[in-house]
């Protein structure tokens, strides 16, 4: 990939974009578990043509892609740096993937089928070479451990190590009202993940709209229950508890909400 060429990026912010022709190679930009050889390769049977090293000028790395309380709350994204953000940020790096359209539709089915991530364009800057392979496990140890296989430089490599990772109870009565949510909520996704695989046959790309809105819906019910029917009483599935005050979080939501 040139300096300044465009490639393909999944994220969680709306963007326009147009999807490859059904003959042409198209570079995607992994950033979250994807980043790992043994994801993309051994769970999702996709082998790149090429791969390269890049950073996304205007782009960084959030973990704002809901996923299950208690669990793992969240996945990785990207967002636009604002324009009030001044230098305090850390320009997005990620692995640029060369594929066949039939293994850019394949990634695409496999992230949720359009559920959760939108396509945009995005250009891209070549940074270095890659490197092995290894496995790996869980969402942000993917991602940590898929910047240092292929030879991310250091400093982004510590960056993403400081990274809080959430770690579910383990004992006493936070475990109990975890278990309780997931033994409803785990079952109700996974129904949800099998509705998405069964709607994309033929080789499509994207899951119906009435598929989509159905899970954006379900996924929308559970938070909306562990914000304020369990977590009240149980305490919170993300870990957002254990970082800010009670006060700021319901101003954070608010926020959002009226966004």
């Amino acid at each position: 990939m040139a300096q300044g060429s465009a490639g393909n990026v999944q994220g969680c912010w709306r963007g326009r974009y147009d999807a490859p022709s059904s003959t042409t190679n198209v570079w995607h930009l992994a950033y979250g578990s994807n980043l790992s050889s043994s994801k993309l390769i051994r769970d999702r049977g996709i082998r790149p043509l090429a791969s390269i090293i890049v950073t996304a000028p205007g782009h960084v790395l959030a973990m704002n892609s809901a996923g299950v309380p208690y669990s793992e709350p969240a996945f990785a994204s990207i967002l636009p740096i604002h324009p009030t953000a001044g230098g305090k940020y850390v320009q997005l790096i990620g692995i640029a993937y060369l594929l066949t359209p039939e293994m850019y539709l394949r990634l695409v089915a496999s992230g949720g089928g359009g559920i959760a991530y939108a396509e945009i364009e995005a250009s891209a800057e070549e940074l270095a070479e890659e490197s092995a392979e290894k496995e790996r496990v869980c969402i942000r140890k993917l991602i940590r451990e898929g910047a240092g296989e292929s030879g991310m430089p250091p400093a982004y490599q510590k960056y993403l190590a400081k990274l809080p990772t959430y770690q579910p109870p383990e004992q006493g009565f936070r475990k109990v009202g975890a278990q309780l949510f997931l033994a409803f909520w785990v079952p109700v996704m996974a129904l949800m993940e099998r509705i998405t695989k069964a709607s994309l046959v033929g080789g499509r790309e994207e899951a119906p709209i009435w598929v989509i809105t159905l899970v954006r819906t379900v996924v929308w019910v559970m938070w909306f229950h562990h914000d304020y029917l369990h977590a009240p009483i149980w305490g919170r599935g993300d870990g957002l508890d254990e970082f800010i005050s009670v006060e700021a979080l319901n101003s954070i939501r608010r926020s959002l909400y009226v966004s």
